[in-house]
């Protein structure tokens, strides 16, 4: 056989080799997603979900790991995480920071937060001018924003909330101008300290609240500025204190995070969603 004959015959067994050779068989696919302790059981659940559809596929989900009530948890973490790329995807539960404005956020649902009080305290309603007079201690009695003569026990919830987060944009105040009687570190705290106080008032999420009050759980919900908290006034943003609850992200996503976060704003969810007490997407 001549030489130039061997080259060509060796040259095709070659090219077999390489386009005949399988590669390595293609390993699990994770995701990570920290952030927001109020998400964390939903995004969970829709993990979960996920997975059934993608075999091979791990959505682990992790709450913030700072302790409630330090500053810098929760949704800051899923902020941090999601920048620095220690997570794929972040979950917060408040609206985007002017410095956080080069993230991209994928709105899941949305939450309203709302102002209890014991079901015995006949207070109609509070108007934006006196939450702050309530809690800055301007008012101190009932009598002042329509209620009955007695004083004002204000629930407040810690540092590194994202529902205190919004309550303080809201009504432009700081953390070092309320003046609280008492710190829980969730809606569910809120919701006990106002049962067990009838002059107390607080301010937690509305699903949360509109199931304690269904439950028989003695507290009752205020409107704010004249408005009812319901999931049309809370999805239409009619209801004046509104957080969006969101996935972000360092880059725009891709592949399986763009699949995951596809799939947690389909309609496919929305039963996960409103399970949590949220409000589903339109």
């Amino acid at each position: 056989m001549s030489r130039c004959r061997w080259v060509i015959v060796l040259g095709v067994a070659v090219a077999c080799a390489g386009g005949c050779r399988r590669g390595p068989p293609a390993g699990p696919q994770n995701l990570v997603v920290t952030g927001s302790r109020a998400l964390t059981p939903l995004v969970k659940e829709i993990g979960q979900r996920f997975q059934e559809s993608h075999p091979g596929v791990r959505v682990d989900v992790q709450a913030g790991t700072v302790p409630p009530g330090t500053p810098g948890g929760g949704s800051d973490r899923g902020v941090q995480d999601a920048r620095t790329g220690l997570a794929d995807v972040g979950m917060v539960a408040r609206p985007l920071r002017a410095d956080e404005a080069a993230l991209h956020p994928f709105p899941v649902g949305h939450d309203g937060i709302v102002f209890i009080v014991h079901q015995t305290n006949p207070v109609p309603g509070l108007s934006d001018e006196q939450v702050v007079r309530l809690y800055t201690k301007q008012s101190t009695n009932w009598a002042l924003v329509g209620g009955k003569d007695g004083p004002v026990t204000v629930i407040g919830q810690a540092e590194g909330s994202s529902a205190l987060d919004v309550f303080l944009t809201r009504f432009k105040l700081k953390v070092g101008q309320l003046r609280t009687d008492q710190t829980v570190f969730n809606t569910t705290q809120g919701i006990k300290a106002v049962a067990e106080r009838p002059g107390a008032v607080a301010f937690v999420t509305s699903g949360a609240a509109d199931a304690a009050v269904a439950s028989g759980t003695p507290v009752r919900v205020l409107p704010l500025d004249g408005v009812t908290a319901t999931a049309e006034t809370i999805r239409a943003g009619t209801y004046p204190l509104v957080r969006p609850l969101y996935l972000v992200t360092r880059a725009p996503p891709t592949g399986l995070t763009k699949e995951f976060i596809d799939f947690a704003q389909s309609p496919d969810v929305h039963d996960l969603v409103e399970k949590y007490h949220f409000v589903p997407l339109p």
